[in-house]
């Protein structure tokens, strides 16, 4: 199987720099604003905003336990929201808390899904 090193995938840095963090991951306030409206505590607010950037740079969803630390804790830090440890986003992922805000983030980004119909029109 093909590794997605080998694949036309982005992939986040393990380790970016300020530059990168600054430019790619810090949320706007009208982001914060939205993320405060659809996820009730700040866990669920850091796990929305963290889906959120990794989405806007990716352009596709990737599990947050496959986001580097230092991404998460800058989102966090600019937020004003505290980042939890490793056992609490595992969690996060197996409530179903991610899915739910998958489609809030498709929605609040206009961004459709690829299926059969599109593959048509292509």
């Amino acid at each position: 199987m093909v590794s997605m090193q080998e694949t036309a995938y982005p992939r986040l840095k393990s380790c970016p720099n300020y530059k990168e963090l600054e430019k790619l991951f810090s949320p706007t306030s009208s982001e914060i604003s939205w993320v405060k409206q659809k996820a009730r505590n700040p866990f669920s607010q850091l796990g929305l905003l963290t889906m959120l950037k990794t989405f806007q740079c990716l352009n596709y969803f990737l599990p947050i336990r496959d986001t580097s630390s230092v991404i998460i804790e800058h989102i966090a830090r600019k937020a004003k929201l505290d980042s939890p440890d490793q056992a609490e986003w595992d969690s996060y992922h197996r409530s179903g808390t991610g899915i739910r805000q998958i489609a809030m983030i498709r929605e609040y980004r206009q961004a459709k899904i690829f299926n059969n119909q599109t593959h048509q029109i292509m």
